[in-house]
């Protein structure tokens, strides 16, 4: 019953109830301001990042969601062109992002921004790191 009301909530009362929780006792407000902008921060860039890739990743879906290799290597040859295409200009997008917020490193505030905001990418980037 505690989940489902944590689930009503939206996400700002969410956050924000967990962290009165933690820093009750805590007079300094500095923190918890820091940590909101920095959420913004990862969640600005993640909604940047799909955009960048949105494209790129319809068409790896569609050889994810292939059944054998013989299968996969078909789709593959089918939307090479569209791949090769994609895959430049979501680089092009992805670089244009290091400009706008510089070299962002891989921590687990980015990983969960991506997962939350742009979970297609992120599990796709899942799977190949496994493969």
């Amino acid at each position: 019953s505690c989940n489902k009301n944590m689930n009503n909530l939206s996400e700002n009362e969410e956050e924000t109830s967990i962290v009165n929780e933690k820093d009750k006792d805590e007079p300094e407000q500095k923190e918890e301001d820091e940590l909101t902008r920095e959420d913004i921060f990862y969640k600005d860039v993640a909604n940047d990042i799909c955009q960048c890739t949105e494209g790129l990743v319809k068409y790896l879906k569609k050889v994810e969601e292939t059944e054998t290799k013989e299968e996969r290597e078909k789709v593959m040859k089918e939307i090479a062109p569209d791949l090769e295409n994609e895959t430049s200009k979501s680089k092009k997008c992805m670089d244009a992002l290091k400009q706008k917020y510089g070299e962002i490193e891989n921590t687990i505030k980015a990983q969960k921004a991506m997962e939350k905001y742009c979970p297609d990418y992120f599990n796709l980037m899942k799977i190949s790191r496994i493969r």
